[in-house]
């Protein structure tokens, strides 16, 4: 996909100046959150008053968590962070480890004030928390489906004050997998697949910041900073968020296999264009059922091959559960063979 460049890159630069020159950080305008087509990260700019009306669909988080686990500890203010308005009646979007272990979330709503906010659900597999404040009429942010997360793309990172201003930034990597702090265990880690890398470092991106294309869509959110900003994208924050909305939890298919998504370079080293690979097991599940091994590699899942463009969740999600899926699996000696697995719902 083309670069953010020329005219694309002025006027980004412009909705910027402009947002900043009213005061504002960078937020965009609005949509449903089931989402419809959308351009290209590097797609051409809509007017700055649009970008003005849009302003408050990036809100500020404040958090608060007792001093010590002595019972009765008093609550001190902890770090906090940015969200992001998904859905008009109130559900605001943030990184999961913005709120961990909080005992007080509140929202900074432009035009309205700090209200609070109670925790709907969590994802770890995006790791993202969904909020929920009782504030009618909040705008929320598109969302860029469709888009293409290609190295080298202009994005915009936009947080909320007293973060730093919403800032021109890269793409430095459209596929990682990095290991964060583990929300649902404190002390402990998880990595986090299919995220995409920003030629930023904290505290230039905060957690919760919004990544977005030169209309103002949002095409990612911050969820970590392990020395360089990383980002889970649309496509998979989208599905999250109405999962979340309507449920309070996210479910997945699953072929009772924990793995992770090579990137470009590590599928490389091993002579593939990409691939998932196998971490371990369910005991009885259909992956160790249908003769998968831990240490291999699924290089193609219905037909389609698992690469930087197509994940292995993404490619599972779009397929019916009960279904046969076929597996195109690789092992240590080159051998590739063919397996099929029957999908089943797993919650995260």
């Amino acid at each position: 996909m083309p670069l953010l460049r020329g005219a694309a890159l002025f006027l980004a630069v412009v909705l910027v100046a402009a947002a900043v020159s009213a005061g504002v950080y960078l937020r965009l305008r609005p949509a449903a959150i089931e989402g419809r087509g959308a351009p290209a990260v590097g797609a051409p700019a809509g007017n700055v008053g649009a970008a003005q009306r849009a302003a408050q669909s990036v809100v500020r988080v404040d958090t608060a968590a007792p001093a010590s686990p002595v019972p009765g500890a008093p609550d001190l203010e902890t770090p906090g962070g940015s969200g992001v308005v998904v859905d008009a009646r109130g559900f605001i979007l943030t990184a999961e480890a913005v709120v961990a272990g909080a005992s007080r979330i509140a929202v900074a709503v432009p035009g309205v004030g700090v209200v609070d906010a109670r925790v709907i659900g969590s994802d770890a597999v995006t790791s993202v928390t969904l909020l929920k404040v009782d504030t009618p009429a909040l705008k929320p942010i598109d969302l860029a489906q469709g888009a293409t997360i290609a190295a080298g793309s202009g994005v915009v990172v936009a947080g909320a004050p007293p973060a730093p201003q919403a800032m021109l930034a890269g793409i430095s990597s459209p596929d990682v997998s990095v290991s964060l702090d583990d929300a649902s265990q404190p002390g402990g880690k998880a990595v986090v697949n299919d995220l995409f890398s920003l030629d930023l470092t904290a505290p230039a991106a905060t957690l919760g910041d919004a990544v977005v294309d030169a209309n103002g869509r949002l095409v990612g959110l911050v969820v970590g900073a392990p020395g360089q900003a990383v980002a889970s994208p649309v496509v998979d924050l989208a599905p999250a968020i109405a999962q979340l909305i309507e449920n309070g939890h996210v479910t997945y298919p699953s072929i009772g296999a924990r793995y992770q998504q090579l990137s470009t370079t590590a599928a490389a080293e091993r002579g593939l264009a990409g691939g998932a690979l196998v971490l371990a097991l369910e005991p009885g599940g259909a992956a160790e059922a249908a003769g998968v091994k831990p240490g291999e590699v699924i290089v193609a899942a219905a037909g389609i091959a698992v690469d930087a463009s197509h994940s292995l969740r993404s490619i599972l999600r779009d397929q019916p559960l009960g279904q046969p899926v076929s597996l195109r699996v690789r092992d240590a000696a080159g051998v590739t063979r063919s397996l099929s697995v029957k999908l089943a719902l797993a919650a995260q």
